[in-house]
């Protein structure tokens, strides 16, 4: 079956165009800057011309922003290339015609204006769409090998197996829409996961500490004093409540990414089976599982909401 970079997480969208981009710029030029897998990702942005060459492939404006801002290296090349050494031929030919024909330097001139706007239109137009187009062609099993090579993370590497496995296997056009779907959603979880860790902390004794620095405030005879130990004691208060809650988001999203786990294993033995006898991975199966990636990856996005929400309140205090 077939699966496009936009079909992926973000992060993998990114690095799989960054690579495409980075070989086709190193062979146009014959050489020049590699790959670097682990380089920071830019962040995602859509101007006009992104949506010029995104439009018709079916991306989302936040899908094709993740594209655009990793293909500068082939759209960027293609268009100035285009725009500069496009122009040349036409020069050539109109300075030719001025010198032996007494071509009117007016006209000269207007032609070689003419031609370097059509050319750098053509460039920053179709041919940039062109490449951005190509960036964005079927992906190969093979690209999802490099990308397991440079993954430490056990979840993105089942992720990627499953997305290599995906393509590996010979599905109908419904169960393709189902299982393309159902890898589609998983990423998101997997994007939207929020990464909580939390050092262990007694908060009953934090509670205690704070129940006694409050006793000794009420019986504490200087006003600054009493003051001091009551905001000792809500800060105490804060805390242990801070840590109650963080605790609670971490146990809810190490759940969540068994969860995804368990759910990317579970498509990958389906694949399995559908790809041996495709009776025993019927497409009403993909479906399911489709409906229950989605369900797991809007459980990701309530708990990431939740994460940002605890860090707003712990800011504003």
């Amino acid at each position: 079956m077939k699966l496009y970079p936009q079909d992926l997480r973000e992060n993998d969208h990114a690095r799989i165009v960054r690579q495409r981009s980075t070989a086709a710029s190193t062979a146009a030029n014959g050489g020049g800057a590699s790959y670097k897998p682990n380089a920071p990702l830019p962040e995602p942005h859509l101007g006009v011309l992104g949506k010029l060459w995104a439009k018709g492939l079916g991306m989302t404006d936040r899908q094709a922003a993740v594209g655009n801002s990793v293909a500068s290296e082939a759209t960027q090349g293609t268009a100035w290339c285009t725009a500069i050494l496009g122009p040349l031929l036409p020069g050539i030919i109109v300075l030719i015609m001025a010198r032996k024909h007494g071509l009117d330097p007016n006209i000269a001139w207007a032609s070689f204006v003419a031609a370097t706007a059509g050319f750098s239109a053509l460039g920053f137009g179709p041919f940039s769409g062109l490449a951005f187009r190509s960036l964005h062609k079927p992906l190969h099993a093979v690209e999802l090998e490099g990308l397991m090579r440079d993954s430490v993370d056990e979840l993105e590497i089942a992720y990627l197996r499953l997305v290599r496995d995906a393509l590996l296997t010979d599905a109908s056009e419904k169960a393709e829409t189902d299982i393309r779907a159902a890898v589609e959603a998983l990423g998101q979880a997997i994007e939207r996961l929020p990464a909580v860790t939390v050092e262990p902390i007694d908060t009953a004794t934090l509670r205690l500490e704070a129940t006694q620095l409050q006793q000794q405030a009420l019986t504490e005879p200087d006003r600054v004093t009493a003051d001091s130990l009551t905001r000792r004691a809500d800060a105490l208060e804060r805390r242990a409540k801070a840590h109650d809650n963080s605790a609670l988001l971490s146990k809810r999203a190490a759940a969540l990414r068994a969860e995804i786990l368990a759910q990317i294993e579970t498509l990958r033995e389906g694949l399995a089976g559908h790809q041996l006898d495709e009776s025993m991975g019927p497409t009403v199966a993909f479906a399911e599982l489709s409906e229950t990636a989605r369900r797991v990856a809007q459980e990701a996005a309530s708990a990431s909401e939740a994460k940002q929400e605890l860090a707003q309140l712990q800011q504003n205090r």
